[in-house]
């Protein structure tokens, strides 16, 4: 790895850690904003998976199916040793391929923007 490449993935990771803690700081100051004027303590947390109920579990296991459905077709193109990242296997990959991996991923949740439709 290039020293410079390195030191870009560094600056990277400490500009993310910055930017969650300085997140954090922002969630407490509305917090306690919140509790100085009404005496309430806004509980700000993510219902972990011992909050689900049966529908969120039965809700996660599709979710989990449509990953595995996804990993199945991208093993059949991509070895654990292999560098590219799954944006650029799904554009030599045959376009069939692709649709089919979006669509699990999509179906599964897992798409930070619910996912860009490939052109048919």
């Amino acid at each position: 790895m290039s020293d410079d490449r390195a030191e870009l993935i560094a600056a990277g990771h400490a500009a993310i850690v910055q930017l969650q803690y300085a997140h954090e700081v922002a969630i407490e100051t509305v917090v306690n904003e919140v509790q100085q004027r009404t005496g309430e303590r806004l509980l700000v947390r993510q219902p972990g998976v011992l909050d689900a109920t049966f529908g969120d579990l039965a809700a996660m296991e599709e979710q989990t199916k449509h990953y595995a459905a996804a990993m199945t077709l991208i093993r059949q193109w991509m070895l654990p040793t292999d560098a590219r990242s799954l944006g650029s296997l799904l554009k030599v990959v045959p376009a069939e391929v692709a649709h089919q991996v979006m669509d699990h991923l999509r179906a599964a949740g897992v798409l930070a923007d619910g996912g860009a439709r490939l052109s048919p």
